[in-house]
């Protein structure tokens, strides 16, 4: 399992994620139309390339990873595990 904290995949990391044998990607990308068109970019390469996709979705509140507070990060903790994350 891998997370991708942006939403841009090159040849090159694809390769290197197939070679270590990673099935699995969570991303982060914003909560913004940005994060959204990143999201849809990233469902199309893995599906190309059969790599599962989970794009964790933030509260409402937050727009990115820099937003957390303790309130917060149990809530997005959940659903990582929830993904089959331990």
């Amino acid at each position: 399992m891998v997370a991708v904290l942006g939403w841009k995949l090159t040849g090159e990391q694809l390769e290197k994620l197939k070679k270590a044998g990673v099935k699995t990607i969570i991303c982060a990308v914003d909560n913004d139309d940005a994060g959204n068109k990143g999201y849809k970019y990233l469902k199309r390469v893995c599906s190309i390339n059969k790599l599962k996709l989970h794009r964790l979705r933030y509260p409402k509140s937050m727009k990115d990873m820099g937003d957390v507070s303790e309130v917060t990060a149990e809530r997005i903790v959940n659903q990582i595990h929830s993904f089959g994350v331990k």
